[in-house]
Parts: C-alpha cells; structure tokens; sequence
C-alpha cells in the first residue's frame, strides 16, 4: 500500500503505537535502515536489504461507516487493453506482466479521470522486488500497488476505493486481504494498522549482485539463491485465534502447554514477580500484572483485560481461559464489558456458572437433581453455631464464596464448630456440613465438556492423596473407569444448557453410595493435566468450543497418573518404595512442571523447593 496516504476506509484501532508500528519504530528496524544505505553506498547500489512486515486484513463488508456520494464517482474493473491504462503511472511492461499473472486491477474514477487503482491476485504473487513467490490461501488475496492520485489525497477516494475492493473481494469468496509492508516505511505501516492490519510474518532479504539471502519467520528459515529461477515460497495463513490464559501457576502452565502443544497461539496475563510457570517457553508473549492487582483480580482488572486484547488484534478471536474461581466471578459479573473484546466458551450461562460457584446454592440444586448431598447449614455470623443443633459430627467448614482464606475445616464437636466460626469470622458466610466418612480413595470427580448442554466427553479420576488428607486439594489423582460418578456428574449439570469444561467431585460413603462434594464451572480443575495427560485436552476444547471452531474429539481415555509436585514433592517416591517400582500406579506418570520440550518452569520449581528447604520455611 505504497501510496495510500489518506484515513482510513476499513474499521479498526487508531492507535498508531499498536503491535506494527512498534517493529517499524524499533531498534531492530532502525539499524536493519542504517545497515541497507551503508550497503548501498559501498557498492553503489548493488547490494542492499529489504525488510517486510507481511499483514493480512480481515474483509469488512458492512462495517464501514456511510460515505458521503461523490459526484461522478465510480470503481470498476480495468483490464488489458482498456484505455483508461494510459493514465496509470506505471510502465506497459509492468501492466502486461501482471495481467499475464492473473492479476485483477479495481480502479476509482471520478469524473472520467483516474483517482487511484488497486492490484489484487490470488492463489500466488510473485514478488517483484526481490525474488520471492507468496502462497495465499484459498479465502485469501494479495492486495498490492494501491495508489492515489495526489490530487484526491486529501478527500474520501481511498475511503471509497478500498470500500468498493472489500465489496469485490467479498463476492469472490475472499475474506482477508495479504500484503507487505516495508518495515522502513512508518507512514505505510501505520495507515495499515488503521485499517485493521495483523502482523503474520517477516521476511528480510539481502541482495548482493545475483546472490539473495532470504530469512522469514512463521516459521523460521533461511533460504539462499543465485538465480531468478531459485524463488522461495512463503506459505500465508489468515490469522488464527488466539487463547488469553490468566495465570502462570502450575494449572495455568499445563492449560497453556496443552493449547501449545496443539498449535494454538498462546498469551498469558500473569502476576509479578513470576512464578515457576511464567518462565516456560510455550507462551508467544506474557503480560505482568502487579501480585496485589493479580490476586485480587477484582472488577479493576476488567480494563486490564481490555487493554491486552487490544495488544492482540492481529487475532479476529481470543478465548478467555480463567484458571480459578476469582477469574471466573469476575469475568461472569463484567461480561457485557468482556464478551465485545474475548471470546468466552460458557458465557451464555454465566448465570448458572456464578449460581453453582456459591455452596450455599449446592444443597437444593442436588435436590432437584436427585442427588445426595450432605446435610448442610449456612453460617452467617460468627456466633451462629447453635444453628447445627441436631446435625451428626464431626462437621466439615468451608466458605462459601470462592478462593477465601482457607478451603475446609473439620468441627469435631460444637465447641470446635464456635472457634471455627470466631477464627475465620472475616470469612463468613461459612457452610458446614456433616462429614461423609471416607479417605482420599474415597473421593472421584467427573470432568465433562459441555457444549451448550450436550455432553461431548467425559472421564473419570480418582484421589490418591490430598492436602490436608481426604478434605484438603488434590495432590496425587488417577484415572479410573467408574460409569456410575460420570452418570451423576452428567445428572448434576442436566439441564443447565452450560458450554465449556465443569467437573464435579463427588464421595463414596461406607456403604457405597456417592455424596456430591462440590463442582467445578467456568474454568478446568487443578487437576486438569491429568485429564490433558490421559488424552482429553479440555483447554483445547474450551478454545474450539469459544470461538465456534469444530471441537477435535478425544480418543479413548489413557491410564495416567498426576502428581503435585509442589505440594507434595515426595508423593510419587512414597509411591514407589511402597510398590517397590518407578512405575507406583499403572500408565502414564505426569509429574507438575515436567515437560521435554519445556524445562525451566521444572528447573525454577527446584530451585524455590531447594531454597525452601534450605531455609527451612
């Protein structure tokens, strides 16, 4: 778009310090310019570097805003041989070769006399600066060499032109416009950024005489020819969407390897100073928030969100990925704010999603569902404890709301229910309810994806041990073949119409009936990369399901084995002296952190577990 000076025609942020701008105003750009005139000088101009941005522009169709008529204006279609060409200020030469390419040229008359053109081609443009062949895609074209007449500069034809080309475009099935950018042209690159321009490669090419050295990105690779006929092929793709994972603990880091590792671009918001899992090298860029802000992620953080989304425009869709309970009530409150900007897979029942999150809520939902739940008391007041009068002990305490300040307690008697309740006062309204007898093997849960209702795929685990045992988080789970827990998870959420990843943890009594514990919405449970390890990739899923993508369906479901590392780090060795066997449980072993291909998060987690040790906290 060498020539486009005027404002923009297509929608899309002003803001001219966006992602493109930035590359064409960085260090590297500057010294790649100073690096192309010294080598113009020094061999006279035989040798020099051409460095571009390539963008794509989604096709706008219907979202411009009303131009003004112009008298005696009209965009049509120029081809070989029609005199309006005599006005076009390029050499015939040119004009044949790309008409003998394929390409398509739309040209802005007013008044008879030529305003500006546009140059369009599909399937593959060969490059005519430097050799280079581009590979579009079958919804795609290749937008070049647009020009306005300098007369027209300062009035609505590049409005208008570029309005009747998405129009063209559109009919002819394309759906996003590619060019190049030189890096060294700001002017260029932030009128492309106006109208909607996403990054999607560089490509840096060095000519010396008959010798070019190319480098691309997107992926990286070097090519080096000494002949016209030796002309890399860069591939284009539309951008993809993207997942925005809020969170770089161990949970967060296995959704956001599990997204990865299935091709999805990844970014994530996380708190500063980092932990282990901020340091993995799946992420394309992490965005740091302040631990205070991070933590309480209140309504304040909604803007934040905002914020980083605009720093993702180059995506047409980002799915929002919250990793715990505070996440999702606050994105569920803001989503009027939130739904324009993110892409949120259980957004249409947030209702319920913030409903389920309160324990107060859980006793008569089981009931309509037909399911056992414990006998159970709302505490609304630290000296409310003679509202138990009559239920069986010991009693197990646990806040309502979500994320409080500790997860449960048990009350052996009614004076241990009156301290609980004084002690934790700043954490009311508290549910107590009797307590299900049972050890960790006692406790399983149903992790279901759900797209607006119907069950896409289930699996079953088991607790091995917890944190405090049989009441506290998981810190070793297993996969286990149990129909009966994905039978009541899936009578749990019957009827609800939710989308996206729920699980519901549920307890086996002595007599071997199961008790709901509590559910999991809105977001994948902790123990979420022993469902990614067994197979079911729920973050992928949740992404697919988001943005309206066909959902990839799991195989059958993979024996594994999860261990919290961090919280228990010397689970699996008890495992194993007890088995006598590296391999304590059958199938695959995932251990928190551990990944091949991505190890410093594992080396960090070492080193904090070391220096805890050391120092004896």
């Amino acid at each position: 778009m060498a020539d486009a000076t005027s404002g923009p025609a297509r929608p899309g942020p002003p803001d001219p310090l966006g992602p493109l701008s930035r590359l064409a105003r960085g260090k590297t750009a500057r010294w790649l310019y100073l690096l192309d005139r010294v080598l113009q000088l020094l061999t006279g101009g035989r040798a020099h570097l051409r460095a571009y941005l390539l963008t794509a522009q989604p096709i706008a169709v219907g979202a411009y805003k009303a131009l003004r008529p112009t008298v005696g204006a009209l965009v049509r279609t120029v081809g070989p041989g029609d005199p309006l060409l005599a006005q076009f200020p390029r050499p015939a030469r040119v004009l044949q070769q790309r008409f003998d390419s394929g390409s398509v040229c739309r040209a802005l008359l007013i008044n008879d006399r030529l305003a500006g053109f546009a140059w369009l081609s599909r399937g593959v443009h060969e490059e005519d600066e430097v050799r280079c062949r581009y590979e579009l895609p079958p919804d795609g074209a290749w937008d070049f060499d647009i020009y306005i007449d300098p007369s027209f500069r300062n009035g609505r034809a590049m409005a208008r032109l570029w309005q009747a080309v998405d129009q063209h475009l559109a009919s002819s099935g394309v759906t996003w416009s590619f060019s190049r950018i030189s890096l060294f042209n700001l002017t260029s690159v932030q009128s492309h950024e106006r109208l909607g321009a996403a990054h999607v490669g560089t490509a840096l090419f060095l000519r010396l005489g008959p010798l070019q050295l190319g480098l691309f990105t997107d992926p990286w690779r070097v090519h080096i020819g000494l002949s016209e006929r030796q002309r890399p092929s860069i591939v284009l793709r539309a951008p993809s969407p993207a997942a925005l994972v809020l969170g770089a603990d161990s949970h967060a880091l296995a959704v956001t390897r599990a997204l990865a590792d299935a091709d999805v671009p990844v970014y994530t918001m996380r708190k500063h100073p980092p932990l282990p899992g901020a340091y993995s090298n799946r992420p394309r860029r992490s965005f740091a928030v302040p631990i205070a802000e991070f933590e309480r992620f209140d309504d304040g953080m909604v803007d934040q969100l905002i914020k980083v989304r605009h720093e993702l425009r180059e995506h047409p869709q980002v799915a929002l990925i919250a990793i715990n309970d505070r996440q999702v009530a606050t994105i569920g409150r803001n989503l009027p704010k939130l739904v324009p900007h993110f892409r949120i897979a259980w957004a249409d029942g947030a209702e319920h999603i913030l409903r389920l999150q309160r324990k107060s809520e859980l006793e008569a939902h089981c009931a309509t569902q037909g399911l056992r739940y414990p006998r159970s008391v709302v505490f609304g007041a630290a000296d409310d404890a003679e509202l138990a009068a009559g239920f069986l002990f010991p009693m197990i305490v646990k806040p309502v709301r979500p994320l409080s300040s500790f997860k449960t307690l048990i009350a052996r008697d009614a004076a241990e229910l009156r301290t609980a309740l004084e002690q934790q006062s700043h954490d009311l309204p508290i549910l107590g309810q009797e307590y299900i007898e049972g050890g960790d093997s006692a406790l399983y849960f149903g992790a279901l994806m759900l797209d607006r209702g119907r069950v896409l795929h289930g699996m079953v685990g088991r607790k091995i041990a917890s944190h405090p045992p049989a009441r506290g988080q998981t810190t070793i789970a297993e996969t286990v073949e149990q129909s009966e827990v994905l039978a009541l998870t899936e009578r749990f959420f019957e009827g609800l119409g939710l989308s996206g990843p729920v699980s519901l943890e549920l307890k086996r009594d002595p007599q071997g009936q199961f008790w709901v514990i509590e559910p999991t919405v809105g977001r994948t449970d902790f123990w979420a990369e022993l469902c990614i390890g067994a197979g079911f990739n729920q973050p992928l899923m949740q992404m697919q399901i988001a943005c309206g993508l066909p959902v990839v369906q799991p195989g059958p479901t993979v024996p594994c084995v999860w261990y919290d590392t961090e919280r228990d780090p010397l689970g699996w060795l008890q495992l194993a002296w007890r088995a006598r066997s590296l391999k304590p449980r059958a199938g695959r072993q995932v251990f928190q952190y551990w990944a091949k291909r991505d190890p410093l998060p594992f080396l960090r987690a070492v080193g904090r577990r070391v220096r805890v040790w050391v120092n004896g906290v």
